[in-house]
């Protein structure tokens, strides 16, 4: 778990150190790049070999198979909440290329929607003492991110986030 947290602590600081808007040095991002893949290298490490010591052995394949299952929602989930985001809320100008017009975009919201979702993550695995519980509570990579999200919909404004829910999701 120790080094599962250290991996959402290195995706935090990754994301964060890309939000920030005046740092322009194709080295900086080089360097976030490996950071960033040694993280998703080191989270996957600690996860998957937990499976085996979790399930016995005759559902193991199914353990596996739902957690593929899962993590290709969010391989497709979201790039497609990015997108959105991008094309709705992100667009600052246009520019023309070889006869050809694009979108020129900010990408502060898409990075700390990451950060969100880091934090969130972090937040879930660690332990919860509550007394009269043998065990403590973990609010997991579910309750984690959700407990985050609630709590940035209702203070962003006072760091200067901006939060917005469409109309279509209330």
């Amino acid at each position: 778990a120790s080094i599962m947290m250290l991996g959402a602590f290195m995706l935090i600081c990754v994301h964060a150190i890309y939000a920030i808007p005046f740092i322009h040095a194709s080295w900086v991002a080089i360097i976030l790049m490996i950071i960033l893949g040694i993280a998703f290298s080191l989270v996957p490490s600690a996860m998957w070999p937990s499976v085996a010591k979790i399930f016995p052995v005759k559902q193991l394949g199914t353990a596996y198979a739902l957690i593929f299952f899962i993590q290709n929602i969010g391989l497709w989930g979201i790039p497609a909440l990015i997108g959105s985001v991008l094309e709705n809320y992100c667009i600052t100008g246009q520019e023309v290329v070889n006869g050809k017009t694009t979108n020129l975009y900010d990408y502060t919201l898409p990075m700390c929607i990451f950060i969100g979702i880091a934090i969130g993550i972090l937040f879930g695995s660690l332990p919860i003492a509550i007394p009269g519980m043998p065990v403590p509570l973990k609010l997991g990579l579910a309750g984690g991110p959700l407990i985050i999200a609630i709590l940035l919909g209702r203070f962003g404004s006072l760091f200067r986030l901006v939060t917005y829910t469409t109309s279509s999701a209330n």
